[in-house]
C-alpha cells in the first residue's frame, strides 16, 4: 500500500498535465457519434445539478434566463493544477423557446497549496441581454469579463434576485479537492465540434441565433430537460 500512496501524487500530477494539455491543445477530431455523447453527457449534468437540493434551478429563475451555459469539467491538481471540459451555449429565441445549441470548450490552470480531484457539473444562467454578448467573443472569461454569483435556491427568490445580476452560477461537484489557487479560466468555442455536430463550419452567433441552422436532433433531449425543469414547481 505505501508504494501506491508514495505514487499518488505522480499519477495525480500525470492527470494534471493532461487535463492541462487538453484544455491548451486544438479539440481533437470528432465525428456525429462523439457529438451525441457529448450531448448525453451534458444532460447527465443536467440531471446531477437537479438531483441535488443544494445545486437544484428553480423553475421561476430558469425562466427568467436569457441564456444558458451548460459545463461539464475536470479538475486535478498537487501543488499546480489543472481544469478542462466541454460545454454548450443556448439562448432563447424571439418567441422564448430554447435555440440551437453551440459547442464550447473550457480549461484552466492555477497553483497554490492544492490536492485532488473532482469532477464538476456546472450551469451558467445569462440573466440579461447584455452579458448574451459574451458569446459573440472569440474567447471570454467568467469573474473577469463579467460578474457572477451564486444563484438562489429556496423559497423568496424574488427578494435574492437582482435586476443587475448578469450571471448565476449553479453547480454541484463529486470527489475531493481541497486548497486555496489562484486561477484563471476560460471559455471559448469549439469549432471543431460545432462543424461535427451541423455539418458545415459555423461560428457560435451563427449557431445560437438560429440563423444558419435549425434545431439539431443532439440537442432534443437537453432543450426537452430545460423544459421539464421550466415546467417543475
Amino acid at each position: 500500500m505505501k508504494p501506491l500512496f508514495n505514487a499518488f501524487p505522480v499519477l495525480l500530477q500525470s492527470l494534471v498535465a493532461g487535463l492541462l494539455f487538453v484544455s491548451i491543445s486544438p479539440a481533437i477530431a470528432i465525428d456525429a457519434k462523439g457529438v451525441e455523447k457529448r450531448s448525453l453527457a451534458i444532460a447527465e449534468s443536467l440531471y446531477a445539478i437537479q438531483s441535488d437540493g443544494f445545486s437544484r434551478i428553480p423553475a421561476s429563475v430558469l425562466r427568467r434566463a436569457k441564456g444558458i451555459i451548460i459545463l461539464r469539467q475536470h479538475e486535478a491538481g498537487f501543488i499546480f493544477g489543472g481544469k478542462a471540459g466541454i460545454g454548450l451555449a443556448m439562448i432563447r429565441d424571439s418567441n422564448g423557446k430554447w435555440g440551437p445549441p453551440a459547442w464550447l470548450k473550457t480549461g484552466a490552470g492555477s497553483w497554490g497549496l492544492q490536492f485532488g480531484y473532482q469532477k464538476l457539473n456546472v450551469v451558467l444562467l445569462l440573466m440579461n441581454e447584455n452579458v448574451l454578448n459574451l458569446l459573440y467573443r472569440p474567447k471570454f472569461r467568467i469573474g473577469v469579463d463579467v460578474a457572477a454569483t451564486a444563484g438562489p435556491i429556496g423559497g423568496n427568490l424574488e427578494a435574492k434576485l437582482g435586476n443587475d445580476t448578469p450571471i448565476l452560477v449553479y453547480a454541484e461537484t463529486e470527489g475531493l479537492y481541497v486548497g486555496a489557487t489562484f486561477e484563471g479560466g476560460f471559455l471559448l468555442p469549439d469549432n471543431k465540434t460545432n462543424q461535427a455536430a451541423y455539418g458545415q463550419r459555423l461560428s457560435v452567433p451563427q449557431i445560437i441565433s438560429g440563423r444558419k441552422t435549425s434545431f439539431p436532433e443532439f440537442g432534443r433531449n437537453i432543450r426537452a430537460r430545460l423544459q421539464s425543469i421550466e415546467r417543475s414547481r
